[in-house]
């Protein structure tokens, strides 16, 4: 770092800088691919038991449906929006941006501490699944998973 009357300004063939930049760019890349990781992992657990839903006796609309899930863009502003209203969020058909999930409905619900720890938790279903029953058990998990947040944090 150079100093020229008071200000200040990175010469970047300064080995210094040049070190820094590149921890900089490997954490960028490490918090990238843990989010991507994570991203991954909410939806893995249970699209087995979507296969059983009569509407996707065509394998086809099922490899939208995971196609879907698999775009990191997609998935991670859904749950970003999920995260930040508070509350248990309904997409039915249509609602869902992606034209993939235009078939399907998701059920979410945000839960954890901001700033610390926060996921997502819902059920992906035909849209003619039935949503009291659906949005009750996303509440009950979600309530669950921010107790066992808050005790982990505590």
């Amino acid at each position: 770092m150079r100093h020229h009357g008071g200000v200040s300004s990175l010469d970047p063939a300064d080995p210094a800088n040049v070190l820094v930049r590149k921890i900089a760019e490997r954490i960028a890349r490490t918090m990238r691919e843990f989010d991507t990781a994570l991203i991954e992992e909410l939806f893995s657990d249970g699209l087995l038991n979507v296969m059983a839903a009569p509407e996707f006796a065509q394998s086809d609309k099922l490899r939208r449906v995971f196609s879907a899930l698999e775009n990191q863009a997609y998935l991670g502003e859904l749950l970003r929006t999920v995260a930040r209203s508070g509350r248990v969020q309904v997409f039915i058909g249509g609602e869902n941006d992606s034209p993939e999930m235009h078939e399907v409905s998701l059920v979410l619900a945000p839960y954890g501490q901001p700033d610390r720890a926060v996921g997502v938790v819902g059920v992906l279903g035909p849209t003619r699944m039935s949503y009291p029953h659906a949005i009750g058990t996303v509440r009950f998990v979600s309530a669950l998973m921010n107790e066992l947040v808050d005790h982990l944090y505590a």
